[in-house]
């Protein structure tokens, strides 16, 4: 029950209410069947995580980490310390924007982001809009990571942060 619980965290999710109501029954001389019945459910969820159609564990912590990492930006952001702000929030971009183009198989080996934002449009993963948003966080994101202060403002990384979050938690068509 708490790796369903771990890999699930969704109380309304199917797996996790049948895996909660198997788990949840007093089953005395069924208790071959309902652990048989368990066990059917944990093979398909470990099916469904092998295809991608739920988190693994490790984007699960992955995302985690980097929720703290936006919460640290956010904080800096709150204290007017847009230069912190935009080079947490510029890590926190580039992997997912990586770890995106890896997922649908684009390699991102020595690729500008650019690039990268350019093929996922182009295999309609994101829309324009969606790219366009990605183009300007980009730039915040460089220009935070090479230390170019000048060239962005705290409203620019306000702005950056807010898409970089929405984005991050909404599934990639």
């Amino acid at each position: 029950m708490n790796v369903v619980q771990i890999v699930v965290p969704n109380p309304d999710n199917a797996y996790r209410k049948g895996a909660e109501e198997i788990a949840g029954k007093h089953s005395g001389p069924s208790i071959n069947r309902d652990v048989g019945e368990f066990s059917s459910l944990l093979g398909n969820l470990l099916s469904d995580v092998e295809l991608g159609l739920l988190t693994s564990i490790a984007d699960r912590a992955r995302v985690e980490t980097f929720d703290n990492f936006l919460d640290h930006a956010k904080q800096y952001l709150k204290e007017k310390k847009k230069n912190e702000s935009g080079a947490i929030a510029g890590v926190v971009f580039e992997d997912s924007l990586r770890r995106v183009c890896r997922k649908y198989e684009i390699n991102d080996k020595d690729q500008n982001i650019d690039f990268l934002i350019a093929e996922l449009v182009k295999k309609d993963i994101i829309s324009e809009t969606k790219a366009k948003r990605a183009r300007a966080a980009a730039h915040v994101r460089t220009r935070a990571t090479h230390a170019q202060w000048d060239e962005f403002d705290l409203s620019d990384v306000g702005r950056y942060n807010q898409v970089h979050r929405r984005a991050y938690y909404v599934p990639i068509r």
